[in-house]
């Protein structure tokens, strides 16, 4: 009995959490601030199921006031140098553009 309250309980937090999260995401205004690349990391994951693996790409920028990592394209990655200097966009969470 204890143990079904407390997992609805728990369920019924993280489902509101998980709401909260991408909503913020998807209301969240689209900002252009001047920044610096400061870090360009990668790193790779498997899916087991299909034996296949992802690289994903990550930008760190200063901006400032806080410093920001974002999920970014292969080609964007790419093109990035530590230490360059541009008009960073995001929204929320997401990467948008920086040149």
């Amino acid at each position: 009995m204890w143990f079904n309250y407390i997992s609805w309980t728990i369920f019924t937090v993280l489902a509101i959490v998980g709401i909260i999260y991408c909503l913020t995401g998807v209301f969240a205004k689209t900002q252009t601030v001047k920044a610096k690349v400061i870090d360009k990391d990668s790193f790779t994951s498997q899916d087991p199921r299909y034996s296949t693996t992802r690289t994903h790409y990550v930008l760190t920028f200063d901006c400032g006031d806080k410093s920001r990592k974002f999920f970014v394209s292969c080609a964007v990655w790419d093109s990035a140098r530590k230490g360059e200097r541009g008009t960073l966009t995001f929204k929320g969470e997401s990467f948008i553009s920086f040149e």
